[in-house]
């Protein structure tokens, strides 16, 4: 048996606005932060320090036409996520150096997981199965009050709380 690691992963966060009001992506700035830089010879992760994953793009996009929205995006490649790491997911407002979201990536990627998988592999296998996710954020004026997190189709509803 060959065992199937990937060693590296792409999330793509997407920040939209309930009213339908413009988010610009250079109001924010992204990071993932995850100790998980340093690998050895069989891909075992060794403990290096956290390292701070920020943007290779980030941008606007429009979608829609009536009305049509425009969202903010950004894209992160990180090294291989480790189940039970606290790998953190942070948003940040640029004006004033606000953080507005801090939440543990590898508990809302876990959400993924089909239900047929999860009496088939662990929770390590899917995370090194799988390499592409995508996050969709709603706000709510712009708030992060009363908001939904969809991760690749999953949702989570987060009501009357601070995330931070």
């Amino acid at each position: 048996m060959i065992p199937m690691v990937k060693n590296t992963n792409r999330i793509r966060i997407i920040l939209q606005e309930i009213s339908g009001e413009k988010v610009d992506a250079d109001a924010y700035r992204f990071e993932i932060a995850d100790d998980n830089s340093l690998m050895t010879y069989n891909n075992t992760v060794l403990s290096n320090g956290n390292t701070v994953y920020t943007p290779y793009t980030k941008g606007q996009s429009t979608v829609g036409d009536d009305p049509a929205v425009t969202v903010a995006y950004a894209e992160i490649s990180t090294a291989r996520l480790i189940a039970g790491h606290n790998t953190r997911l942070r948003v940040f407002r640029n004006a004033d150096n606000t953080t507005v979201l801090d939440i543990p990536l590898i508990d809302y990627l876990m959400l993924t997981e089909m239900e047929g998988h999860k009496s088939a592999m662990t929770a390590q296998e899917y995370l090194d199965r799988q390499d592409e996710y995508s996050i969709v954020l709603f706000l709510n004026n712009l708030s992060w009050w009363n908001i939904k997190v969809i991760v690749n189709g999953w949702t989570v509803r987060l009501n009357e709380t601070g995330i931070q």
